[in-house]
């Protein structure tokens, strides 16, 4: 296969992701979301495996202290190896859990 064509199947196969952001939930209120001010993600390719950064920025209009539930939706196939989060100051990494797919 040539390059030319990996590398275009690979911005196709992409572009979900690219265009997707994660959404910070209040689950204490239904349909409760934080406000996203701030998203940038970086893709690099290495021998046909994307590794993708998304580093969001959400903030707190609602002015209360919140138990909060981050969502970010994975392509089929593809795997989250790490997510850390920064709370005042203070990071911390998350447990991850898997939830249905929407269909």
């Amino acid at each position: 296969m040539k390059k030319s064509t990996l590398i275009t199947i690979l911005v196709f196969l992409l572009s979900d992701l690219v265009f997707s952001n994660g959404v910070v939930f209040n689950t204490n209120k239904k349909e409760s979301y934080l406000q996203l001010t701030e998203s940038k993600v970086n893709v690099s390719i290495e021998n046909q495996v994307a590794t993708t950064v998304a580093t969001q920025t959400f903030i707190n209009n609602i002015g209360n202290s919140l138990s909060i539930k981050y969502a970010f939706p994975i392509p089929e196939g593809a795997s989250a190896t790490g997510l850390r989060y920064k709370i005042n100051g203070q990071w911390y990494v998350a447990v991850f859990s898997q939830i249905g797919r929407a269909s």
